[in-house]
């Protein structure tokens, strides 16, 4: 099974950390996050398409052409700020059958992406004491998505958010890319729902235990203090 990182992105709020190298290079605890995003993915992947803009090049001379036992595909996203689904679509010719997807800057445990890994389409959630920047996923009673919302239009506060981890197939692509509220760039999680509502395709919500978000210095420091990567 492949599984897509999206790694182009341009990394502004790390700072002068991201002026010489790409955010998912940054080391937490002597590894890069990009280390520690692959070192989780559980036995059935065993393939990465990594989806590469800024500074990409560093990135595929360090990781070569497989990590430890899977391949390494390279994708080149032309527009590193054309959002999640756009990037996603950059891969679109290399995939096939049922994939992960993923934020570059995302870590989540290996007993979350196997919980995640058993539906058929799944998106990947966490209760949240403070949604900051990520999307605010809400549900009804039975685990429907009802709606997505962005960070710069949720305001904020407890809820429950979308961690970065999807679980879908080349049936995404059948939609059009879904623009996200208020901003020009396609969002994946968007797009996905509104597949699901278009295809019928059940999208079922997988509450994560863990997930470590790297969107500032702050959070590599944070995520050292934890002690949770050896």
């Amino acid at each position: 099974m492949q599984a897509v990182v999206l790694a182009a992105g341009l990394g502004t709020r790390m700072g002068e950390w991201t002026k010489t190298k790409p955010k998912s290079l940054v080391e937490i605890a002597g590894k890069t996050i990009l280390e520690h995003k692959f070192d989780e993915f559980p036995e059935p992947i065993d393939e990465l398409v990594l989806v590469i803009g800024h500074f990409g090049e560093q990135i595929r001379a360090k990781f070569g052409n497989v990590y430890k036992g899977k391949k390494i595909t390279y994708v080149d996203c032309p527009n590193p700020v054309g959002g999640t689904m756009y990037a996603l679509a950059c891969a679109r010719s290399v995939l096939h059958g049922r994939f992960l997807a993923t934020n570059g800057d995302d870590i989540h445990l290996k007993g979350d992406i196997e919980n995640c890994l058993q539906h058929e389409w799944a998106l990947a959630i966490m209760q949240l004491a403070d949604l900051g920047t990520a999307s605010k996923v809400e549900i009804d009673a039975s685990g429907k998505i009802l709606n997505i919302v962005e960070a710069d239009t949720h305001g904020g506060g407890a809820g429950l958010g979308g961690v970065g981890l999807y679980i879908l197939d080349q049936r995404v692509f059948d939609v059009p890319p879904v623009v996200v509220r208020g901003r020009t760039e396609t969002g994946l999680p968007q797009t996905m729902v509104a597949a699901s509502k278009a295809l019928g395709i059940p999208i079922t919500t997988v509450k994560v235990s863990k997930v470590v978000h790297i969107t500032t210095l702050r959070d590599v420091v944070a995520a050292e203090a934890e002690k949770i990567f050896g």
